[in-house]
């Protein structure tokens, strides 16, 4: 969809009705708004064209070189984020990984952390183990995405990063 389209989609009604009318932020509004107040965690999904997607990118966050150090730009797809990296390496990378059944080898969180900040698992492999397994490469790790209370107390004791959630409420 176009950045038009999308403004034009009601994206409060869901929530209640005193929120009808919200509208979905562009991403210069959200940086604009929250400029020195939060620190971003930023995805990328489903790039086609990486090196077009990453010039976008870097076209946008170059006027607001200042909030670099409150910055990091995810994804799943690393030719994306290498893209990325070449043309701003002073913004941390992490790479998305989705649930492996057999879990991440040790190989794998290298060839990562070769390239990446951070290495941000499903939170269906959260684990100490994994977590400081990646902490050892040099990497930093965000485990994603909080959505009950169930996996907010699996993550009790652990030591990532960062989490992602859909309820930062619970860890103000």
């Amino acid at each position: 969809h176009t950045l038009a389209e999308l403004k034009a989609l009601d994206a409060g009604s869901w929530k209640g009705q005193a929120f009808t009318g919200e509208r979905i932020p562009s991403l210069e509004e959200v940086l604009m708004h929250f400029k020195n107040k939060i620190h971003l965690l930023i995805e990328v999904k489903h790039s086609t064209d990486h090196e077009t997607t990453a010039k976008a990118l870097q076209g946008i966050l170059e006027d607001y070189e200042d909030i670099k150090t409150s910055i990091i730009i995810q994804s799943f797809d690393t030719d994306f984020l290498e893209a990325f990296n070449r043309r701003m390496p002073h913004i941390p990378i992490g790479v998305l990984v989705r649930h492996q059944v057999k879990g991440i080898k040790d190989q794998q969180i290298e060839k990562m952390a070769a390239i990446a900040s951070f290495i941000n698992p499903k939170i269906t492999m959260a684990s100490d183990q994994l977590i400081k397994r990646i902490q050892k490469q040099g990497a930093g790790c965000f485990i994603w995405t909080v959505k009950n209370k169930k996996q907010q107390q699996a993550l009790e004791g652990l030591s990532p990063n960062g989490i992602a959630t859909d309820y930062p409420e619970w860890y103000v």
